[in-house]
């Protein structure tokens, strides 16, 4: 039994010497951005040719514990820079060259890790090289391109007039290439004509700045020399000279490429022109007057054309009232070149019609028709034009206008109508002279609601509608005074109207949002509901003004007892007498009794309890017998009253 135990026993204590030490042994390496196992695991890395990389192989065994960093073997793949291959515990990358990317390798041994992507994009901005892309691809100026820049040690030829495209291309501080032109000026160290420093006789004018980024220089004159960028790089000779022969040929108003180029529309004063033709340089630059062969493709018109043959200008003249002329053809054999006009016309330049338009300059449309609203403005031209039809300028007119159109008489050019009375219609007549124009028919209609006001009839503000059917009563002005009777109706009614004041129509609105108020005795009902109008009956009998939304005030307005509401009776008493009121006390009404024994002026009136007369009831003529006024005093506060007859 001790040899099946022992056996076993001597196994397992060798198993385990032998894992213990295996437990001290390097198993892997990892590429790390930190000494003694620190920092992370190198992966994906991008950085620039001014960036450095510090890597570690750090060593680990068994258990994944870090044993130390590893004298390593270091390599790279892809296109990154070779570096030294010195085995070392540290590895330093700093790349010179960009773009590139690749990884890096550490190798222990027969053990070995890599580093994911590194990409190397170029560094920061460090200094400019001299940079024309040749031949250039952009247009100048209607040109077909730039002359090029010449390297150091080659000659450029260019004539006056000519340009040239100079930029500069970045590089970073290991002279990796950045980008072109963009960088030339779009970087913070500031590049202008000033950093270009010219030697020899040659002088540069800049023109403009491209949006890729270059300066765009002129050849002003005959010159030769370089150019020099930052007093560092350094051109070819350019030497500038007077072009030879025209690249193209231009119709032009004056000679020796002054005036302008005559396309369309070229109007004499006095019935002629002349027309010149002008050499240009390919870049532009004028060169001279070029003798040219002449051909005139008359429309209609009577012309005299001189000399005739081949010259470096042509003298048109108009024979009648007017010339139209399709267009001007010259040209030059030897060069192959030619140039064309548009539709001439020579007129005689005197005034024969007028008209009303839209648009000044005989454009536009002649007005005629018009249908707007006082929110609306209409801006008039009057064009002038010869006998047969052809616009010669804006004229200035007397302006008026036919039917009840509201504007000014006025004498301008131009005229700009914006109405404020509406519903008017008419014409506006432009007249000069012993000519005019008038427009067609002008309709102008209230514009949109821009208020609401609370009228009535005729009048101002509200109007009294008597109950017996008879011609309103109108709410009087404030220094005025106006009588009614109990049992009339107060008639309100809504109206919109626009910003100028023109009535639009009836508006229906909320009455209990209108603000009423009275003065004195005066007594209404509170208008309530929606609508347009409003009828308020008067119920009593006093005397005061009305106050419409706070401001509006009205005259004084009276309301007494409708004759016809007083009861007489016929029989002739012996004697005048006032009786007692019945019933007294009384709320809210009680009723008068009074007799006349003849035919009297009554005025029947009440008091309060220290002399003040409050209303009146009657004040007119009444015949003689039994009379009875019933009053209703719901207006009144409690307390005593005297009736005075």
């Amino acid at each position: 039994m001790k040899t099946q135990i022992f056996f076993p026993l001597l196994s397992l204590f060798l198993l385990f010497n032998l894992s213990a030490k295996a437990q001290d042994s390097l198993l892997y390496i990892v590429i790390r951005d930190a000494p003694d196992g620190g920092g992370r695991e190198v992966d994906q890395v991008t950085m620039t040719a001014d960036d450095a990389l510090t890597l570690y192989a750090a060593g680990y065994n068994l258990s994944q514990n870090f044993i130390g960093d590893q004298v390593a073997k270091w390599s790279v793949t892809g296109d990154l820079d070779q570096m030294t291959d010195d085995s070392t515990n540290i590895f330093v990358f700093s790349p010179k060259t960009a773009p590139t990317s690749g990884t890096i390798i550490a190798v222990v041994g027969n053990i070995s890790h890599h580093t994911e992507t590194i990409t190397v994009d170029v560094g920061a901005h460090c200094f400019f090289k001299l940079y024309v892309p040749c031949p250039h691809p952009f247009e100048i100026l209607g040109q077909e391109k730039a002359i090029c820049l010449p390297e150091i040690g080659d000659t450029l030829f260019a004539n006056v007039g000519d340009y040239i495209l100079v930029g500069g291309e970045s590089y970073d501080c290991d002279e990796n290439y950045r980008d072109e032109n963009s960088a030339f000026l779009n970087l913070p160290i500031s590049v202008d004509s000033t950093n270009f420093i010219n030697t020899g006789t040659l002088t540069l004018e800049p023109t403009q700045i491209l949006v890729s980024g270059g300066i765009l220089f002129q050849f002003n004159n005959i010159s030769q020399g370089r150019i020099i960028l930052n007093s560092t790089d350094t051109s070819g000779v350019i030497i500038v000279q007077e072009p030879v022969d025209p690249a193209y040929i231009q119709i032009r108003s004056a000679p020796d490429g002054e005036g302008k180029e005559v396309e369309k529309w070229f109007r004499s004063e006095d019935g002629s022109i002349r027309l010149y033709c002008a050499g240009y340089g390919s870049s532009g630059n004028f060169i001279s007057n070029i003798p040219v062969l002449w051909n005139v493709s008359l429309d209609y018109g009577n012309l005299i054309i001189s000399p005739g043959e081949i010259s470096d200008s042509l003298l048109v003249q108009n024979v009648g009232y007017a010339l139209r002329i399709d267009n001007v053809l010259v040209y030059h054999s030897d060069l192959n070149l030619q140039d064309t006009t548009g539709v001439l016309y020579l007129i005689d330049n005197s005034l024969q019609s007028i008209q009303i338009r839209t648009v000044p300059d005989g454009q536009g449309d002649e007005l005629t028709t018009v249908s707007m609203t006082t929110d609306d403005s209409l801006t008039l031209y009057t064009a002038g034009y010869d006998s047969s039809g052809y616009f010669l300028n804006n004229q200035i007119v007397e302006w008026y206008a036919t039917g009840s159109l509201d504007i000014l008489h006025t004498t301008d050019k131009a005229l700009v109508f914006h109405p404020t009375t509406a519903p008017t219609s008419g014409t506006i007549i432009a007249r000069v002279d012993d000519m005019s124009d008038a427009t067609g028919t002008i309709t102008v209609n209230p514009g949109e609601l821009c208020s609401v006001e609370i009228r009535g009839g005729s009048c101002d503000i509200i109007v009294i509608f008597p109950s017996d059917s008879s011609e309103n009563v109108c709410i009087p002005e404030y220094d005025d005074t106006t009588s009614a009777y109990v049992g009339d109706h107060l008639f309100l009614w809504a109206g919109g109207y626009d910003c100028e004041g023109n009535y639009i129509g009836d508006i229906a609105i909320q009455w209990d949002s209108i603000s009423i108020e009275f003065t004195g005795t005066l007594f209404f009902e509170t208008p309530s509901g929606t609508g347009n109008s409003f009828i308020l009956e008067l119920t009593q009998t006093g005397q005061g003004r009305v106050i419409l939304n706070g401001s509006d005030t009205s005259g004084v307005i009276i309301i007494t007892e409708n004759p016809a509401s007083i009861i007489t009776n016929n029989s002739i008493p012996s004697q005048f007498k006032l009786e007692q009121a019945y019933p007294n006390p009384f709320n809210p009404s009680t009723t008068i009794r009074f007799y006349l024994p003849k035919s009297e002026h009554v005025l029947l009136e009440v008091y309060n309890n220290i002399g003040q007369k409050i209303e009146t009831l009657i004040d007119q003529n009444m015949n003689a017998g039994e009379h009875t006024v019933h009053f209703n005093a719901s207006h009144l506060s409690s307390g005593c009253i005297i009736i005075g007859l």
